[in-house]
């Protein structure tokens, strides 16, 4: 999946050519929507935007800063790949059982082509959680 993150300094350099397609980069920068910078959002193929991931971030940027936004989003990418491509038969993040996040770990942790240490998994562990809890307050799924 596609993913991009903000930049402010990208919008200045690229000022004169957002111009001629009609955006204003004052307005880009400074208007109530503005998203935190390094705030990472993902699209599809289109370049729509992919949900649940980027109302996620999009929230989580308003209490997290830059480097553990693209830390999170880089674990959260690594759970939908394995989620996707490993299981069989796939899945998603919000059709994800316990079951499937227990065998993410196991592959994390010990099975993948260089496992992670304790740190790095707590990091994981982190991200994940912090989805969950957040797709729970959502409403995207039940309480667990």
């Amino acid at each position: 999946m596609p993913y991009f993150f903000t930049s402010s300094s990208h919008l200045v350099r690229n000022q004169r050519a957002l111009g001629k397609l009609g955006f204003d980069v004052s307005q880009l920068l400074s208007g109530p929507a503005i998203l935190p910078e390094g705030t990472p959002f993902f699209v599809d193929e289109d370049m729509r935007p992919v949900e649940p991931m980027c109302s996620y971030f999009f929230d989580l940027a308003r209490h997290v800063g830059s480097e553990s936004l693209r830390d999170y989003a880089y674990d959260l990418m690594g759970l939908e790949d394995f989620l996707a491509q490993v299981l069989d038969p796939p899945t998603d993040l919000l059709s994800a059982t316990e079951a499937d996040l227990v065998a993410f770990r196991r592959w994390r942790t010990q099975l993948a082509p260089v496992p992670v240490g304790p740190a790095t998994w707590r990091r994981n562990r982190t991200a994940i959680n912090g989805f969950y809890d957040w797709a729970v307050g959502a409403g995207l799924l039940g309480p667990v």
